[in-house]
């Protein structure tokens, strides 16, 4: 018993590390956010730089993301310690093979960067247009150190290194950062190129993160490709599938891009979708993007030894720890959502007006996180086990979904950005309510009796700390007027958020205590 107690603590302590340094990440994304909100409002050159942005980044998960990591991990890790030397001859094939594909379509994408800017974000004008496929040609070539900085991610993770790739996303966003301190405004109208090249430059150092510490400790890197690796034949079967199981997310912002480009008839809502896009992702992605990492190589070594038991306890402990961990930070964001965005980016050339569609666009965003949290977790059980078509079906169903919400909403009944961000999380909701029915038909004990009543006092726990800080919300603002957070400045905009966001939170932790629902407990063993 105390040797379980003193796994349950180590792993809470690896996971609330990685999450730290996830922290650190998002806050220094959010703080790279303010600098661009600063520098560019929602201008055309904002416009412009987000289209093209957006385009590599989104592209990279559409083809490679979520199929790298779903491929490379469970292969990686049904290999026996005594295979060490044919493990890592996969792992250099594999980077190898990434590497090429990845350097062809950047190449393709140089050469196509107009006609790509046209069909991704057909709303733009002439100019920003211009100005996106310049900018896209800068920075289509990162896919290159992404894909193989996510390889080393993998390589990593599966040697129980976690808080290293917790932390490169900090090297980028870093880098960027010391771009806009020291040499935006030198460059003036050029700044904005010189914003690509940062970019460009920020991912080639992510990569030499883990690439460093990696050579330092013995891993030798060597130019092989070997198509008839049996293990590399495993990876590449699963590819496809796992492929097209991981668009939801990318293929729904490319979506959201394209109609938000219609949403007001300048472009402008395609700035302020990304801005919402990044407050969202700081909230769900903090909170879920470290319990999920930690959990797939340990689903998947205990899918590859046949351990049911183990593996159905440690879905249903995440799942847990998930919903446990989202719920009071989703109340504060949708309660504070106003004073957050004032706090995040009013100063410069963003405006009130361009504040208050990022709050409201944000609200809609919010309520997806709980299908968020369902769809990172859930496909990568259903991949840690092999199953690779079933989260491409759920994929598939969400665009569906999103897409035919966005073309009815926006297109057909001229309804705007909001629209764009609410078809958003319908798609997210379809695709999470797929990936759990069919996992409630798994026969490796997920949903217990005991799953549901601790759901039960994490709904309950919940419910009461909204109600309390709306309840203290409301007595900050009375008589005045909704858009007060505007007026206010960032010193008081932030002890509104503390003082209403704190007491809740800490109602919230107090109520699971009190009825014995323990994070420690719920946390999974390897």
């Amino acid at each position: 018993m105390s040797n379980n107690n003193d796994k349950r603590a180590r792993t809470a302590l690896t996971v609330t590390l990685m999450m730290g340094a996830t922290v650190v990440s998002k806050l220094l994304g959010m703080l790279r956010s303010v600098f661009m909100a600063d520098s560019y409002g929602t201008s055309t050159a904002a416009n412009a730089f987000t289209a093209a942005y957006r385009i590599p980044n989104n592209f990279f998960d559409i083809l490679f993301s979520a199929a790298i990591v779903g491929c490379f991990i469970p292969v990686y890790n049904s290999f026996s310690e005594e295979k060490s030397e044919e493990r890592g001859d996969f792992a250099r094939i594999f980077l190898n093979f990434i590497l090429l594909l990845t350097g062809a379509l950047s190449i393709v994408g140089v050469i196509f960067a107009r006609p790509i800017i046209s069909l991704a974000a057909p709303g733009l004008g002439p100019e920003a247009a211009e100005l996106a496929a310049l900018l896209l040609r800068v920075l289509f070539p990162s896919i290159i150190f992404i894909g193989a900085a996510y390889t080393l991610v993998g390589v990593m993770q599966s040697k129980g290194r976690y808080l290293l790739p917790a932390a490169i996303s900090s090297v980028s966003n870093f880098c960027v950062i010391l771009y806009f301190i020291f040499l935006n405004d030198r460059l003036g109208e050029r700044g904005i190129i010189g914003l690509g090249v940062a970019y460009l430059a920020a991912w080639g150092a992510q990569f030499l993160t883990l690439a460093i510490p990696l050579a330092i400790s013995g891993v030798k890197y060597r130019p092989v490709l070997d198509f008839k690796n049996a293990a590399f034949l495993r990876a590449f079967k699963m590819l496809p599938t796992i492929m097209a199981g991981s668009w939801l997310i990318p293929v729904s912002n490319l979506a959201a891009t394209y109609f938000a480009s219609f949403a007001d008839g300048t472009g402008g809502a395609v700035s302020v979708f990304d801005y919402s896009w990044n407050i969202y992702i700081i909230i769900a992605g903090t909170l879920v993007y470290s319990v999920c990492q930690y959990l797939f190589p340990l689903l998947s070594r205990r899918s590859a030894e046949g351990d049911s038991g183990g593996f159905g306890a440690s879905v249903s402990s995440g799942l847990l720890a998930l919903m446990a961990l989202t719920l009071p930070f989703i109340s504060g964001a949708l309660v504070l959502s106003r004073e957050g965005v004032a706090l995040m980016y009013l100063r410069g050339e963003f405006t009130p007006s361009d504040a208050e569609n990022v709050a409201l666009t944000l609200r809609m965003l919010l309520s997806a996180v709980p299908a968020f949290a369902v769809n990172e977790l859930f496909s990568r059980v259903y991949y840690s086990r092999g199953e690779t078509k079933l989260p491409m079906l759920a994929a598939l169903v969400g665009i569906t979904v999103n897409i035919a919400c966005s073309a009815v909403t926006v297109r057909v009944f001229d309804m705007g950005l909001y629209a764009v961000a609410l078809s958003n999380a319908l798609g997210q909701y379809a695709s999470a309510v797929i990936l759990l029915i069919c996992a409630a038909r798994m026969r490796v004990g997920i949903f217990t009796r005991s799953f549901f009543s601790d759901l039960i006092k994490i709904v309950a726990s919940g419910t009461v700390s909204s109600a309390a800080m709306a309840i203290i919300y409301v007595a900050f603002i009375n008589r005045l007027p909704l858009s007060f957070a505007y007026e206010i400045g960032f010193a008081a905009n932030l002890a509104v958020c503390a003082a209403v966001f704190i007491p809740a939170a800490a109602i919230y932790f107090i109520i699971l205590r009190l009825s014995k629902f323990s994070l420690l407990q719920k946390s999974p063993t390897p």
